[in-house]
C-alpha cells in the first residue's frame, strides 16, 4: 500500500462518505490522481464507491471492513514514528513545530500560491492563517488518535 493510499484510508476513517473531489482536496492530491488510487483500492477491496443521492455526477467513497482492520495498526505505527521523530522536544516546541509544518504545507499547496501579478490581500492572509491553524490542529488530532 502506498503512502497516499494510507492517507486516503486515514482521512476516510474520520469522514466516511466524502466525495472524490472533497477527498482529493483534503489529502492534497489532484482529482485524477486520487481517482487512480481509488480504482486500485476498490480492486483491492479497501474502499467502495457509492452514488451520491444528492448529485448523480458525484461518487462518495467509504472504507470497507478490510480497510478498517488496518487503521488501528496504522495509527499505532504512526504514533511510534511520530514519537521517535520528536524525542527530546518539549510540548511547546512540538506545538511550534506543528504550526510551522502546517504553514509550510499551506505555502506549498496550489490554492495558497498568490498570482505573480498581485500580492495576497490581508483577508486572504487571514484566511490562510486560519487554514494553517486548523491543519495544525488536525495533524495534532490525527497523531493523537
Amino acid at each position: 500500500m502506498t503512502t497516499a493510499q494510507l492517507r486516503i484510508i486515514a482521512r476516510l476513517s474520520r469522514q466516511e462518505g466524502l466525495s472524490q473531489a472533497a477527498l482529493a482536496a483534503q489529502v492534497d492530491l489532484e482529482p485524477m490522481t486520487l481517482c487512480r488510487h481509488i480504482d486500485r483500492m476498490v480492486a483491492a477491496g479497501l474502499v467502495e464507491r457509492q452514488q451520491d443521492p444528492n448529485d448523480r455526477r458525484a461518487r462518495m467513497v467509504f472504507t470497507t471492513a478490510k480497510a478498517r482492520e488496518l487503521i488501528g495498526p496504522m495509527r499505532a505505527r504512526a504514533d511510534v514514528i511520530f514519537e521517535e521523530a520528536q524525542a527530546g522536544l518539549s510540548p511547546e516546541v512540538r506545538a511550534t513545530l506543528m504550526e510551522a509544518l502546517a504553514t509550510i504545507v499551506e505555502n506549498l499547496s496550489d490554492d495558497a500560491r498568490p498570482s505573480r501579478s498581485t500580492a495576497p490581500s490581508t483577508s486572504s492572509k487571514t484566511a490562510r492563517a486560519e487554514t494553517r491553524r486548523q491543519r495544525s490542529l488536525a495533524v495534532s488530532e490525527e497523531t493523537q488518535a
